[in-house]
C-alpha cells in the first residue's frame, strides 16, 4: 500500500446536535448543506491514518486546505463541522 492511499471513505455522519426536530441544519451551520463530509483511512509511513475529506459541491474551482491535528486517544478526533 502506498502512502497516500485511501483504505476507505464512507460518509461521515454529523451529530445529531447540528440537525432541527425536522432533520434540517440549524441556522449556524446550515452551510454544511453545501458540502459533502467523509470519514476516511489512509496510508502514511506504513500506519493507517484516520481523518476526514471535505468536498464543496457544485463547480469549482476550490482551494485544497490540509488541516493536520496532532494527538492520541480522545484528543486526536477534531470536530470537522466546525472547521
Amino acid at each position: 500500500m502506498a502512502d497516500g492511499e485511501i483504505l476507505e471513505k464512507k460518509p461521515y455522519q454529523f451529530p445529531s446536535s447540528v440537525y432541527d426536530s425536522g432533520g434540517f441544519f440549524l441556522g449556524e451551520f446550515e452551510y454544511l448543506r453545501h458540502i459533502e463530509a467523509y470519514d476516511i483511512t489512509y496510508m502514511s509511513d506504513g500506519l493507517r491514518i484516520k481523518g476526514f475529506y471535505v468536498v464543496p459541491k457544485g463547480w469549482g474551482p476550490y482551494p485544497c486546505i490540509i488541516c493536520n491535528r496532532a494527538g492520541t486517544g480522545s484528543s486526536a478526533r477534531s470536530e470537522p463541522w466546525r472547521w
